[in-house]
């Protein structure tokens, strides 16, 4: 197989330590991808963007990632934030400040969950974070991100997915002779429906800024790039937050105001009302409100074309002289490979696959064919004990299995070995502060 004729999706979890940030490149020869020469880029997706580690280590991150693709392919197709822990988009700013972005993906959460999920973040009220979770369209326009063409929310769903891909009931048809060479061939395609109106405040305003086009992706839509790629998002109906009368009450008599307010003491002094409340409502409970996470398959509209999957994980050398050359830092691989059909990747933020129900919801609404074909799968929260349930492995069964996270930072020591041992079999691969991984998946003519 000549170099030349090598097409190939190429996924990326950076080194962050406690959090998350994965990319995925699809193209011809994606940079450091089999050792051969920078190609072009034909979709580039990011899936998180954060730390509860020192920031620094999200900064070197993101400005490798930008030093690798901003010349090449300064719009990033798709940006996913699961769930709106610090962990999962500390970075997300400085992330959208470096490059443009077409479609903005986020769970949709109401405006009461939202202040609960704040709250028990610790984020104080005057804390200008706390914007984004009373109107995150609004923050982004604020904090003045480059440009985001398209904001989509995903509503909660009940398991129920969009079936077969792109209308084809054929799931093993074969690979297209020639992908789309042009980047407006794969802008993303998808069916939505008006937004709701406690996302972007009492106005109402569909296009505010330097944030575009607002809506909410119809249940069990797909997001698809021309004839090649797909994105299939979950959000888990079941972890909606069931909050009492009393606190949505309160929040009902306070959005308009927590909405168009602009100043920040003022709305502070809002907010510090509903602490109050809050504290009263939730106690030592709130944790257990703090479940939504958005998962995101991505994978080739094709169950026939991958030749191979290859994984390269590595770590850093980053004290010991020896190591370090011309004051670069140097790195050691290590790499799998297994030939087959599978290419996909399922990440699933801080999401529960706790029991069976949950995980039969999964699959109903991603599909068997597609979890048959998940060659990589990020697993839930740091691979802590809490969101699993024996046999999850096994259900899925990747190829390769990536804990993202410090196991040496704060009480909880991620992952556990109970999740870590599940996943023996399954190519588990740690990404810590330290260290990153790469998993690549070819195809060839």
């Amino acid at each position: 197989m000549a170099r030349t004729d090598i097409r190939g999706v190429r996924y990326a979890f950076h080194s962050v330590g406690q959090g998350l940030f994965a990319s995925g490149a699809l193209g011809n020869c994606p940079s450091r991808w089999m050792g051969t020469e920078k190609g072009d880029v034909h979709l580039l997706w990011v899936y998180d963007c954060g730390t509860t580690s020192p920031q620094a280590l999200l900064k070197e991150a993101l400005d490798r990632f930008a030093k690798e693709y901003v010349a090449k392919k300064q719009l990033l197709n798709l940006v996913v934030l699961s769930h709106f822990d610090r962990d999962h988009i500390s970075g997300v700013v400085d992330l959208l400040g470096r490059f443009e972005v077409d479609v903005l993906l986020l769970p949709f959460v109401p405006l009461a969950q939202r202040i609960i999920l704040a709250f028990h973040e610790g984020i104080a009220v005057d804390d200008a974070l706390f914007s984004f979770f009373i109107n995150p369209v609004g923050y982004l326009n604020e904090v003045g991100v480059r440009r985001v063409h398209r904001v989509v929310f995903v509503p909660p769903g009940d398991g129920e997915g969009p079936g077969p891909e792109a209308g084809n009931d054929d799931l093993d048809r074969p690979a297209p002779d020639r992908w789309p060479e042009h980047e407006d061939a794969y802008r993303l395609d998808f069916d939505s429906r008006p937004f709701p109106d406690d996302v972007l405040g009492a106005a109402g305003d569909e296009s505010i800024g330097r944030i575009g086009h607002v809506s909410m992706l119809k249940p069990g839509s797909a997001l698809r790039a021309a004839s090649v790629w797909e994105f299939v998002p979950y959000n888990d109906g079941t972890l909606a937050l069931q909050a009492g009368e009393k606190w949505l009450a309160k929040v009902r008599a306070l959005r308009d105001q927590l909405l168009g307010e602009k100043q920040r003491e003022k709305r502070a002094k809002l907010l510090a009302d509903l602490k109050d409340h809050y504290d009263e409502e939730f106690g030592a409970n709130s944790k257990e409100r703090n479940q939504i996470s958005l998962f995101l398959y991505a994978g080739p509209l094709s169950a026939s074309a991958p030749d191979g999957c290859r994984a390269n994980y590595g770590w850093t050398f980053k004290a010991d002289p020896p190591f370090i050359a011309s004051g670069e830092l140097i790195r050691g691989w290590r790499a799998a490979d297994h030939p087959g059909k599978r290419a996909a990747v399922l990440y699933t933020g801080d999401g529960y696959l706790d029991t069976s129900n949950r995980m039969d919801a999964l699959q109903r609404s991603v599909g068997n064919a597609r979890i048959d074909r998940t060659a990589v799968l990020q697993v839930m929260h740091h691979g802590a004990e809490d969101n699993w349930a024996p046999g999850v492995a096994s259900a899925i069964g990747p190829w390769f299995s990536v804990f993202s996270s410090d196991p040496n930072h704060g009480a909880y020591r991620h992952p556990h070995a109970e999740v870590l041992r599940d996943f023996w079999l399954c190519g588990p691969v740690q990404v810590t502060d330290d260290s990153d991984a790469e998993i690549h998946v070819w195809w060839g003519w």
